[in-house]
């Protein structure tokens, strides 16, 4: 499961967007989604067991 979470640049905060259980190809895809909807935001995915990060602008994962 991955929790999605979005960030205003203005304020710097990471908030709770939603939850998604799925591949992780598909998380990705739906990031990118959120992110042409709303193009001022930052859009990262956490995997809830592992705390990877997934973003589609880097297609890297880190640990958080």
């Amino acid at each position: 499961m991955y929790n999605i979470e979005i960030m205003a640049l203005r304020t710097g905060q990471w908030t709770f967007y939603e939850s998604l259980e799925a591949s992780r190809d598909d998380v990705l895809s739906h990031i990118r989604l959120i992110r042409c909807s709303f193009p001022n935001f930052s859009v990262r995915a956490v995997e809830s067991d592992s705390g990877q990060l997934l973003r589609p602008c880097d297609e890297v994962t880190e640990r958080i």
